[in-house]
């Protein structure tokens, strides 16, 4: 079944490539047809022949043509998928020679298949052409007749006799020499209906040329109203600005792109709109008043704000124009938005008033610093005497300890003097290594310290101090600070809660790479 379809789809094909395809004028082309068609018709034929030489008990040659139509099919297979043409023909022309010749040196079943053979330069004339249809014909020709004057000198075979011989020398010629002028005449047929289609084709391009001309001409005038329009709309939709023209009574009458974009409203939404629903009210003015302005002086400028689809503000300079169009006054207005500029002049602000803060706070540091030299003066005897004093007592004075905490507390009051210039000049404190633990000893002994758990009698405090927590580099009066602060911190939070208490605790810890990457710290210990 799937091989008459194939069958028949290649006859029609052959059809009408032959008859009705008149766009298919070339060699290959109408090789191609001639090629599925005669292959198709073959295939059929042989396919018969075989199926008769079965039936008569002829396996060599029911053998010989189901082989050949199963070559000429598979022929016709590789020419559909692949394309090789000249292949394909020169392959099907060689097996029908082989195929052709076997049933002339054998008869076939009767012993009248040599007439096939009058068939083979009809063949090899429409696949090859005239030139190669000759040389394949010609040869078919001397191996009959090789065929022949062996069979007549041998004893053996007897298929021809002289009588048959004559007559098939002459009868072949004749087919040879038609095949060939019929080929020839074909040939220069199509040739001549190939050139005919090319002159036809070139007066029609010609007149073709001639309309198109005409055509032109008239289209000129059109070309330049359209080239112009589209130079105007180009730059009118392509301006970084917002351009629209508005009616003196306040009517939208055109907008380009980058105001629709702005305002998130297409170009005939906005156009059935007044200039007012577009624009708030601003200190200098309406939107009204500056359409008054441009008429009575010819331009205008205003910064206002303009309102989106979304409700947002976006604020605006619009520079404002009379002019003409389709003779009706129309005012031309520029909208370019200032929202960048209007962060850069706050951010201007932001500076200037940032400058002013650091220009009071160099004078707060200079006044400081003065300041600080004489409180250092002051403190100077208030930490020195205590320590001459402790130096001429015995140990166990009963002065020691109140001129210990004098001395301390001169300390503390000089260590805050150069904090005050630290903030105040903006230098930075010194670092020095100092243990943890001991500082939060010293602060617990301090006055501040004494003061706070004063006030909060039911707070206890508990310390949990590791052992081997080792050095940090800090400012000692910071850390201090910090520990009064929270201690203070906690002591307000508990209030007036019974049996409270709060923990300071030291340890040191080594951060993992989970820890570390949240606090934004390398890795080690801490």
């Amino acid at each position: 079944m799937v091989k008459n379809s194939f069958f028949i789809q290649s006859w029609f094909e052959t059809v009408r490539h032959l008859l009705f395809d008149s766009k298919n004028l070339d060699e290959d082309s109408i090789r191609k047809s001639l090629m599925y068609g005669i292959s198709a018709i073959g295939i059929v034929f042989l396919i018969v022949l075989g199926t008769v030489a079965v039936i008569q008990s002829n396996a060599v040659l029911a053998t010989l043509d189901y082989s050949a139509a199963l070559l000429l099919l598979s022929l016709l297979f590789l020419l559909r998928i692949k394309g090789y043409l000249i292949f394909c023909i020169n392959t099907g022309v060689l097996i029908m020679f082989v195929l052709f010749l076997y049933l002339f040196i054998s008869g076939g079943v009767t012993g009248t298949a040599f007439l096939w053979s009058y068939t083979y330069p009809l063949f090899a004339f429409f696949l090859l052409g005239s030139r190669r249809g000759i040389v394949f014909s010609s040869a078919f020709f001397m191996a009959c007749c090789a065929v022949m004057i062996i069979d007549l000198n041998s004893s053996m075979i007897n298929l021809y006799d002289l009588n048959l011989v004559l007559r098939f020398i002459p009868s072949f010629t004749v087919v040879i020499l038609f095949s060939l002028l019929y080929e020839t005449y074909r040939e220069t047929s199509h040739q001549a209906l190939v050139e005919s289609k090319n002159n036809l084709e070139r007066k029609v391009t010609e007149r073709t040329g001639e309309l198109l001309r005409e055509v032109q001409h008239r289209q000129e005038k059109e070309k330049e109203l359209r080239t112009s329009e589209a130079r105007y709309r180009t730059l009118y939709n392509n301006s970084s600005d917002g351009i629209c023209i508005v009616s003196v009574l306040g009517n939208l009458l055109s907008v380009n792109m980058p105001i629709c974009d702005r305002l998130g409203y297409t170009e005939e939404e906005l156009k059935g709109k007044k200039i007012e629903n577009i624009y708030t009210k601003c200190a200098a003015g309406s939107i009204k008043f500056l359409l008054e302005q441009v008429v009575d002086t010819g331009h205008a400028n205003l910064e206002t704000e303009q309102i989106n689809r979304s409700g947002d503000h976006i604020p605006v300079e619009i520079r404002a124009q009379l002019i003409t169009v389709d003779n009706e006054p129309s005012v031309l207005c520029t909208c370019r938005e200032i929202t960048e500029r209007k962060r850069q002049e706050k951010e201007n602000k932001n500076l200037q008033e940032q400058l002013h803060r650091a220009s009071k706070m160099e004078a707060i540091g200079l006044m400081a610093g003065g300041i600080a030299h004489d409180l250092n003066n002051i403190l100077a005897g208030v930490t020195g005497y205590p320590e001459l004093m402790l130096l001429g007592l015995p140990p166990d004075s009963n002065l020691r300890k109140p001129l210990e905490a004098v001395l301390q507390s001169g300390r503390r009051a000089a260590a805050v003097v150069t904090e005050l210039l630290t903030m105040a000049r903006g230098v930075a404190s010194v670092k020095e290594p100092h243990d943890c633990n001991k500082l939060i000893e010293e602060f617990l002994a301090t006055p501040e310290a004494v003061k706070i758990l004063q006030d909060y009698p039911n707070v206890e405090v508990i310390k949990r101090l590791g052992k081997d927590t080792g050095s940090i580099m800090c400012s000692p009066i910071h850390i201090q600070k910090c520990i009064m602060n929270l201690l203070l911190n906690a002591a307000e939070a508990i209030g007036d809660k019974t049996e409270a208490c709060v923990e300071i605790i030291t340890d040191r810890r080594n951060l993992n790479e989970d820890i570390f990457d949240s606090l934004n710290l390398c890795s080690g210990d801490y």
